[in-house]
C-alpha cells in the first residue's frame, strides 16, 4: 500500500465518521447535543480557534537570524533542484502516474524552488531588500460580521439548527466520499 492509498483510505474513513455526525445530528439532535457537551467541557472550539486570529511578530527573529534562514532555503530548494536537474524524464513520470495533474504539480514545484533559491539567496545575501514587498503584504485583516451568527462560534451555530447543521455535514461528507471512490475507481 503507498502512502497515497494509506491517505485516500484515512480520508474515507474520516468523511465517514463525519457522515455519520451528521446523520446523529439529523435522527438524534439531543443526544449529539449531551455528546458535544462532554466535548465542549475539556477542548472549546472557540478557544481552539481563538490562537488563529492573534497577530504573531516573528520579523525581529527572522531579520536577526537571517543568515540562517537564507541558507536553509538555498539548501532545501538547491537540494531538490539539484536531483531534479539529473532526472530530465521528471514530468514525463509525474503525467504518466498522475496524468495532466501530476504535471501540473511537478512544474509549481519545480517552479516554487526556482523561487525559493533566488529568495533565500536575497535573505541570506541582503534581507533589506525584503522590507518593502514585507510592509506591503504583512496587514492583519479583520473580518467585518456579516451576519448574525458572527462571533457565535460553531459550537451554537450548530446548537440553533443542529439538523441543518447536519445536512450539510452529511452532504458535503457523501460528496467528497462519492469523489474520492470515483478516484479509486478510474485514476486517471
Amino acid at each position: 500500500m503507498s502512502i497515497i492509498d494509506l491517505a485516500v483510505w484515512s480520508a474515507l474513513l474520516l468523511l465517514l465518521f463525519s457522515a455519520l455526525v451528521g446523520l446523529g445530528l439529523i435522527l438524534i439532535p439531543q443526544a449529539m447535543a449531551r455528546i458535544a457537551a462532554m466535548h465542549y467541557g475539556w477542548a472549546p472550539l472557540s478557544r481552539l480557534l481563538s490562537s488563529l486570529d492573534q497577530v504573531y511578530r516573528i520579523e525581529r527573529f527572522f531579520y536577526r537570524h537571517h543568515r540562517l534562514f537564507g541558507a536553509f532555503l538555498l539548501a532545501g530548494s538547491g537540494y531538490t533542484l539539484y536531483h531534479a536537474s539529473f532526472r530530465p524524464d521528471l514530468l514525463v513520470h509525474a503525467y504518466e502516474a498522475w496524468g495532466p495533474v501530476g504535471e501540473a504539480v511537478a512544474i509549481m514545484i519545480l517552479g516554487g524552488n526556482i523561487v525559493a533559491l533566488v529568495l533565500g539567496a536575497v535573505v541570506l545575501v541582503r534581507p533589506s531588500l525584503l522590507k518593502e514587498p514585507e510592509r506591503l503584504s504583512n496587514r492583519w485583516i479583520r473580518v467585518a460580521p456579516l451576519s448574525p451568527l458572527h462571533g457565535a462560534g460553531a459550537e451554537a451555530i450548530i446548537a440553533r439548527q443542529p439538523r441543518l447543521a447536519g445536512a450539510f455535514i452529511l452532504g458535503g461528507a457523501l460528496y467528497a466520499m462519492a469523489v474520492i471512490v470515483r478516484y479509486m475507481q478510474f485514476p486517471h
